[in-house]
């Protein structure tokens, strides 16, 4: 399946491995395992099919032992709740790499999607560090303030 998406705006990444991410260089993570999290949120113009999704975000959350590519990892992918279902479940399709074009190399690192879906997402900067949320039915999922 390829899908139609023109999609730009920040990324942010941030994981537990002690220098920056060994796993881009396909090296193995320094904790012998690596729990990281990518984080998206998209500019003004970004859509995917006939969805606009400006200023909207995505998280998504993996963990995987030894190399990124080809290893056994697992993510989840939460999606900005205050999107339609259609473009939650288009954005989880595409930043899972199972959507063709661009973001079809990301299928080798997402590994097994064991979890996906509309949530409270927030990715914001404030005085040069960026705190990232993930909130479902009440429940913190994720916070992550990062420098």
């Amino acid at each position: 399946m390829n899908l139609s998406y023109r999609l730009s705006g920040t990324f942010v990444e941030a994981c537990n491995c002690a220098v920056i991410c060994p796993c881009w260089l396909e090296d193995d993570p320094t904790e012998d395992f690596c729990a990281g999290l990518f984080a998206w949120t998209f500019a003004p113009g970004s859509t995917i099919e006939a969805h606009d999704v400006s200023g909207h975000a995505l998280v998504s959350v993996s963990v995987h032992g030894d190399s990124r590519r080809g290893g056994a990892s697992e993510s989840a992918i939460f999606v900005d709740r205050h999107l339609d279902r259609e473009a939650v479940e288009l954005l989880v399709q595409a930043f899972s790499g199972r959507a063709g074009g661009p973001l079809a190399d990301l299928a080798s690192v997402t590994g097994d999607v064991v979890l996906h879906g509309p949530a409270d997402v927030a990715v914001r900067r404030s005085d040069e560090a960026y705190v990232i949320s993930v909130t479902s039915d009440g429940t913190q999922l994720v916070h992550v303030p990062y420098k």
